[in-house]
């Protein structure tokens, strides 16, 4: 497994399934942190920060300001990782010299890896697959300005061709790459594996409901706001308050969010608990009484994605409400698993939670319904032997010199 050793200060805390004498990690070269600084001290100097920074700013409007005023619009091709290429690329070659490798397979994003993966098979003739876990340049949560759109599109387009293999995380995704790409796109979804939760503890029984957010948060693609509202409207009629109702984010540290409840006028009933590690994120969602995703609305590009959340969600065992379209790739997985609810409105959001509450205070709990068989199809270990599968079908079909 070819790695980076550190990048953008995240912490190294993921479960790995491979040896680690099996994973090489190599230099990084973060020259967007560099550059992006620059970038801000130029617009900060022509009080244009203003516009994103300032508190009275609705955060949509801040968020679509983005790709005007950060390097991401800019120089971004294809991602914050392209720092990396140059030291993979080297490694990647020495790996190949020194081990007999019959596959390479790249995942993304960051779509650099695919870069990387394209480059040691034209090399090298060892056939590549290349893994879809977020799309590349349909991915509207890293747009680009339109001078460069048109040649990300190309570029994607002209990496992937040799592709002998793609695969990809959700049936949504799977038809979008099909007909970018022209060709047949196999699905191996995320997954669970149980032996992460031996050991975890109960939900807590204090008395509160609690419902659990965890991953990053976006006032344009992931807008907590119908939440909020129906939230707000329970507390307003005294169904709930803040001894017995709780919302609870993991993930990302954003202080709007803390300012949007204030605007709903329920800041005593959430909790922004920033970045969290792995084994954190499993113990808030644990301790939960339900789970929370939250997908994109009119964008139908991210809401064909299944986020990797959902299988922590399914494998833990808490009912999930799903702020979603219904149909949606969300939808269409929970109805699959029986594990949870979509709402789409906030009259829907108000009605489940009501059906909650009235659940938790009669018996401290909410019941989860899931179905056992389907559920267990998404382990890891079950997709992992499609995985197996796919990497001997690459092997078979694209014969490689030695």
């Amino acid at each position: 497994m070819l790695t980076v050793d550190k990048i953008f200060g995240d912490p190294r805390d993921f479960p790995i399934d491979v040896p680690e004498s099996n994973v090489i990690r190599t230099k990084f070269l973060d020259f967007w942190k560099y550059y992006n600084k620059l970038v801000k001290l130029l617009i900060s100097r022509r009080n244009l920060t203003s516009n994103v920074q300032h508190t009275n700013v609705n955060p949509k409007e801040a968020r679509e300001l983005q790709p005007r005023l950060t390097i991401s619009s800019t120089t971004r091709i294809p991602d914050r990782a392209t720092g990396w290429i140059p030291f993979a690329f080297v490694k990647g070659l020495m790996i190949l010299h020194q081990k007999r490798i019959h596959v390479i397979l790249s995942t993304s994003g960051p779509p650099s890896n695919h870069i990387i993966g394209w480059a040691l098979h034209k090399l090298s003739g060892v056939p590549w697959i290349a893994d879809y876990r977020d799309p590349w340049y349909s991915n509207v949560l890293t747009r680009q300005i339109k001078e460069l759109d048109h040649f990300e599109k190309w570029l994607e387009m002209f990496i992937i061709r040799d592709a002998c293999l793609i695969t990809t995380v959700s049936d949504g995704t799977r038809g979008n790459l099909s007909k970018f790409h022209g060709r047949n796109v196999e699905v191996v979804t995320n997954g669970f594996d149980p032996d992460d939760y031996i050991g975890i503890l109960s939900p807590d029984r204090n008395g509160q409901l609690i419902i659990t957010y965890t991953g990053s948060i976006d006032p344009v693609y992931r807008d907590p706001s119908m939440l909020f509202e129906a939230v707000a409207s329970l507390k307003k009629r005294k169904v709930i308050s803040s001894g017995d109702f709780g919302l609870r984010f993991y993930g990302s540290a954003e202080p709007w969010i803390t300012r949007l409840s204030v605007d709903y006028g329920i800041e005593d009933l959430v909790v922004d608990g920033g970045i969290v590690s792995r084994s954190k994120s499993i113990e808030c969602q644990a301790t939960a009484t339900a789970v929370l995703v939250i997908d994109t609305f009119g964008t139908k590009d991210t809401s064909e994605n299944l986020p990797t959340k959902l299988f922590d969600y399914i494998g833990l065992k808490r009912p999930v409400l799903a702020v979603a379209p219904h149909d949606s790739q969300i939808d269409k997985f929970l109805r699959f698993t029986y594990a949870g609810t979509v709402c789409s409105s906030v009259s829907e959001i108000e009605n489940i939670l009501e059906d909650w509450i009235s659940q938790f205070e009669n018996s401290g709990k909410i019941t989860f319904d899931g179905n056992p068989d389907r559920i267990k199809m998404y382990t890891r270990e079950m997709q992992t032997e499609k995985m197996a599968t796919l990497l001997n079908r690459a092997l078979t079909a694209s014969p490689h010199r030695p």
